[in-house]
């Protein structure tokens, strides 16, 4: 298990945007219903994504979302990772800010609190 702490930034609502448009596109991904969005914590490190699995982007067909299963304080939860399909490592934010997306609602995951990521690695 990899843990780390990092910070929660304000992102630019993408992730809302395509949750909601295409919210079947996630549901048949996880096989759960999403909160809309993503939470968006800046990490001190950059972070490789470990891929579990990946659906295209129903936004962008240059892109696929790369997903990981992991936690955010304690609770499961989706690292979401655009990455071009040119250029993986293009897309998003980059591994120092990760994209996390959950079925349940993050309490205490505002802008400026620190939470911790768990990932099975």
């Amino acid at each position: 298990m990899l843990s780390i702490r990092g910070t929660v930034e304000r992102g630019c609502s993408h992730f809302s945007q395509r949750m909601r448009t295409y919210p079947e596109s996630f549901h048949s991904a996880t096989g759960e219903r999403l909160y809309e969005g993503t939470i968006n914590v800046r990490v001190a490190v950059e972070l490789e994504i470990n891929e579990h699995f990946r659906v295209p982007d129903p936004a962008d067909a240059t892109q696929v979302l790369k997903f990981e299963v992991c936690r955010i304080n304690s609770i499961w939860a989706y690292r979401i990772r655009p990455s071009s399909k040119g250029d993986e490592r293009i897309g998003g934010h980059g591994d120092d800010v990760i994209e996390i997306a959950s079925a349940t609602f993050i309490l205490g995951a505002t802008e400026g609190c620190a939470v911790t990521l768990d990932f099975f690695r």
